[in-house]
């Protein structure tokens, strides 16, 4: 069963910030073309497990796989390098007075359930030890990347259909392909 594409739980920069914590905990940082494959297969993930997606944001077709442009955006300074820990962060904020004021923000893990937290760590357990090169190149073989054009988004339908398919394609989100 699939739901409808208007229903979401969390903002990707949140999941992206949590997964880069997470990697960085287990002893395995996380640069960020890498971090967009994740996230994509976390949204996977969240599509075949939990029937809704994990987050509101399009992930769309770029050169090197699946991406979430704005996250991306947000860690392109670290280039190829391990992006660091997600503690604080800078977001803008309208006040009361209709003030636009940027402020600093501790990110807490725990905005994320519990349970979500698990089926999260389990698509990056299994994909942690995957080169990033080659993890893009597997994105860039599956479906929902070839049937999309160039720069537009790869629809959650796409992505849930490929990945219910057969067992071998669910098994690419955690990493079971690779062995």
């Amino acid at each position: 069963m699939y739901c409808d594409e208007g229903i979401y739980i969390y903002s990707a920069m949140n999941i992206a910030r949590y997964i880069i914590n997470f990697c960085i905990d287990i002893g395995s940082p996380i640069e960020n073309v890498k971090l967009q494959k994740i996230l994509y297969y976390v949204q996977a993930a969240f599509l075949l497990e939990e029937h809704s997606p994990c987050f509101n944001e399009e992930i769309t077709k770029w050169r090197h796989g699946p991406v979430v442009i704005d996250v991306y955006k947000s860690y392109r300074g670290f280039i190829d390098l391990p992006i660091i820990k997600q503690e604080h962060y800078k977001q803008l904020e309208l006040n009361d007075e209709l003030e636009v004021k940027l402020i600093t923000k501790t990110f807490d893990a725990n905005i994320i359930k519990s349970e979500h937290q698990k089926l999260i760590n389990k698509v990056v357990l299994g994909l942690a030890s995957v080169d990033t090169w080659d993890l893009v190149s597997k994105t860039q073989e599956e479906e929902p990347f070839i049937c999309t054009k160039k720069d537009d988004v790869m629809s959650l339908l796409s992505i849930y259909t490929y990945f219910s398919k057969s067992i071998s394609n669910e098994m690419r989100i955690y990493g079971k392909y690779y062995d």
